[in-house]
């Protein structure tokens, strides 16, 4: 798993215009914290509101998703 403190940038590489790419962000219980559409192959996700804690990081590109664990300190 990754780890972070405040913010951290997600890269998404080969981002055409046309494709529906979206993050979410959810606790370990399942809660999610955040949902953003993503129009651009950059992105600041900042979780500095958020306790320390697992979290799960799930980038959504055409339906197909792709899950990370980061680890806030």
């Amino acid at each position: 798993p990754g780890s972070t403190a405040e913010t951290l940038t997600i890269c998404v590489t080969g981002l055409k215009r046309t494709d529906m790419c979206s993050l979410e962000v959810y606790t370990l219980q399942g809660a999610q914290i955040l949902s953003e559409n993503v129009t651009t192959d950059k992105l600041d996700v900042n979780i500095s509101d958020q306790p320390s804690g697992v979290y799960l990081f799930k980038i959504i590109i055409n339906g197909e998703s792709n899950t990370w664990k980061i680890i806030k300190k």
